[in-house]
């Protein structure tokens, strides 16, 4: 069942489309949900409580951990910092292998160990003053954590990971002015993000096809809205500054174009192959954005701010309205 173990199971649109077809009585329909875990039962609740008081208390844990050490901070020496960091990170890993990192209370524990590298490299960099950049303090902990990531066989530590190397890249983007690449032999910055995160997309979605334990949509959602977000915040940028005196948007010149193949390859994947009505709902946000920002370019062209004001608002209810239409027509594609 869905509520004990993390697997692949009918959704709630499979167990409606059975009612709709009259294939499933009607009055039969909250027990279907029931037998195929959508819906927990009192076993299925105890162990939902159960998850839920394990997290609150990990975090609570860690939140105590920090305050501890903030109130206490000035007055420890290094030996004595470096002695409690350890051993909380010690602590933590000792607790997830006692547990069975095969358990899920084990695979919380060393996702907590994964994340108290970051501040155990941090409290090195301050003790020792390596004059390291923050960048490489985030590199150093991508690599020590990978082998953890590894044995934790769960979707929440590769998470995890993605987000300390994506943050360790936009940082040393931001410390040796990389936002700033031409061509000219080096790759513009916003084109190395989005590659990395569409690798990253295909990777999660191939392993999700493989390994039950990676089939949860919450990871590929998440990917998805960091690759968006760099290719629809570019695109924009691309459209409203094209032109304007001053800015310089070569680096930006394929911006629309890998935002458009984007965009056709969510369509296939997401509409066409299989409905996801949350990458679909990604999708029609970024579209309604770059039309917007096309709204705008061609508004000011006409120097005239207020036909600016009424076409983005025309463009937003428009688009509001059109995607609700369309994303309650893909939903009811999916159950037919």
């Amino acid at each position: 069942m869905r509520w004990l173990q993390n697997r692949t199971a009918p959704s709630i649109d499979d167990i409606a489309s059975l009612v709709h077809r009259d294939v499933l009585e009607r009055r039969n329909f909250a027990a279907a949900l029931q037998v195929v875990g959508l819906v927990p039962t009192a076993r299925g609740w105890r162990v939902a409580v159960q998850r839920l008081l394990m997290s609150a208390g990990l975090g609570l844990m860690l939140a105590g951990v920090i305050c501890i050490v903030a109130y206490n901070w000035a007055g420890m020496g290094p030996g004595a910092r470096f002695a409690l960091a350890q051993f909380g990170l010690l602590a933590v890993l000792a607790a997830a292998l006692w547990r069975g990192i095969e358990a899920d209370g084990g695979r919380r524990l060393l996702i907590a160990a994964i994340v108290l590298i970051g501040p155990l490299l941090a409290l090195f960099g301050q003790v020792y003053q390596t004059g390291a950049d923050t960048w490489e303090l985030f590199r150093g902990w991508a690599l020590l954590s990978l082998p953890w990531v590894l044995a934790s066989r769960h979707a929440s530590a590769w998470l995890v990971w993605l987000t300390i190397v994506e943050t360790g890249f936009a940082l040393y983007c931001g410390a040796l002015d990389r936002w700033a690449w031409r061509w000219g032999g080096m790759l513009p910055t916003w084109l190395v993000a989005a590659a990395f995160n569409i690798v990253a997309l295909v990777v999660w979605e191939g392993a999700g096809r493989r390994w039950p334990w990676m089939s949860g949509r919450f990871g590929p959602r998440a990917i998805a809205a960091c690759l968006l977000s760099v290719l629809t915040g570019t695109t924009a940028v691309a459209v409203l500054a094209n032109g304007t005196t001053g800015v310089d948007v070569s680096t930006l010149v394929l911006a629309p174009m890998l935002w458009a193949v984007v965009m056709a390859a969510g369509y296939l994947a997401y509409r066409v192959r299989a409905v996801e009505i949350g990458m679909l709902t990604l999708g029609w946000l970024s579209l309604t954005l770059v039309l917007l920002a096309w709204g705008v370019r061609l508004a000011w062209s006409a120097d005239s701010p207020a036909l600016a004001l009424l076409l983005g608002a025309a463009l937003l209810v428009g688009a509001s309205a059109g995607g609700r239409h369309w994303l309650t027509k893909a939903a009811a594609d999916r159950r037919t």
